[in-house]
């Protein structure tokens, strides 16, 4: 890892980021406390981002426990991560499902192949 990477750190029901600003120090003093070998970093977040709002590869990648991992190749879901850092009301994975099954729903009642009272069928079957 060097400066200016961001590293997530999670913690049970969420996550924090930190971007790196120092390098590697050793600190005698911390033997005891096992926090001898640190490094600076400016922290994004003061308290846990919740994980019911992480993007799911994210959240997958993110359960390793006790070790540094590679998260290159899920840029989108950390900067995802990053622009709803400090909101107030994050995305949950019910909300965006229910806004994507409802936008796509409409869309295929709207666009889609619906035969003669396909629509009223459908609501007869299901409800």
């Amino acid at each position: 890892m060097k400066i200016g990477d961001r590293v997530l750190i999670p913690t049970p029901g969420g996550v924090y980021v930190t971007v790196l600003e120092g390098n590697v120090e050793f600190l005698r003093d911390k033997i005891n406390s096992e926090t001898a070998i640190s490094r600076k970093a400016k922290w994004l977040n003061s308290t846990p981002y919740p994980r019911t709002s992480v993007l799911g590869l994210l959240n997958s990648r993110l359960k390793v426990r006790q070790t540094c991992i590679q998260i290159n190749d899920l840029q989108r879901e950390v900067e995802d991560l990053i622009d709803h850092l400090n909101s107030d009301d994050p995305p949950t994975f019910k909300e965006t499902l229910k806004e994507k099954l409802v936008t796509n729903c409409l869309k295929e009642l709207r666009e889609g192949r619906l035969e003669n009272f396909g629509f009223e069928n459908l609501i007869h079957k299901y409800f």
